[in-house]
């Protein structure tokens, strides 16, 4: 009986450990939204942002998370989840954001349902990227961040970080880019917070990525 209840004492230890460092990196994340100023209208800012300052907060609090549950930057599945555990983390220090993310993702998916039903011969209307670069894919790397290397033909070289999910984000995290592939980025540039170096640094945030 004593053994019981040494492994349920031990269980909500755990569990305690794991609700405190959750709970930081979502207040953490909510914070850095808050100091953004965010227009909760724009739907676009609404995702960029939970990356970023997800991003920021996790690597602020990584020395809590067990190492067997630090996140590995190229799972697109287990950074998904985390994002989803977070979310409702979150819920309790900025609800607000949240209900705004969720309007957005609704709207998101019922325009999906309406464009499926029509059948049009109108071109889709595309969204301007801040910026592009095109060059050779070097490598990936995993540090902080996961960033891929990408070189122009005159030799200047450019490191893209992958902080959102978007539909060709596998080409990164699934390592279908290989060495020298020609390839196209549209990125926008912000600044994130460098754990390392205890400061800010300005940084290109890929959007999308293409194999030419």
């Amino acid at each position: 009986m004593k053994t019981i209840v040494n492994i349920l004492f031990f269980l909500v230890v755990i569990n305690s450990y794991s609700q405190e460092y959750m709970d930081k990196i979502a207040e953490g994340t909510c914070e850095c939204i808050t100091k953004k100023k965010i227009d909760l209208k724009k739907d676009e800012q609404l995702k960029l942002s939970l990356g970023l300052c997800m991003m920021e907060s996790y690597s602020k609090y990584e020395h809590l998370v067990p190492k067997k549950e630090r996140l590995d930057l190229s799972n697109s599945s287990q950074m998904r989840t985390f994002g989803e555990k977070l979310g409702m983390k979150m819920i309790s220090y900025c609800p607000d954001f949240i209900l705004a993310l969720g309007r957005s993702e609704l709207k998101k998916d019922q325009a999906a349902e309406i464009n499926e039903d029509e059948s049009s011969d109108e071109s889709p209307i595309s969204i301007e990227e801040d910026s592009f670069v095109e060059g050779n894919f070097y490598s990936v790397s995993k540090e902080n961040y996961l960033y891929i290397t990408l070189k122009e033909s005159s030799g200047k070289s450019h490191q893209l970080y992958l902080i959102n999910n978007f539909d060709n984000s596998f080409l990164i995290t699934d390592n279908v880019l290989k060495p020298n592939d020609k390839i196209k980025v549209n990125y926008f540039e912000t600044e994130l917070y460098d754990v390392k170096l205890n400061k800010f640094l300005r940084t290109k945030v890929i959007t999308d990525i293409q194999k030419l």
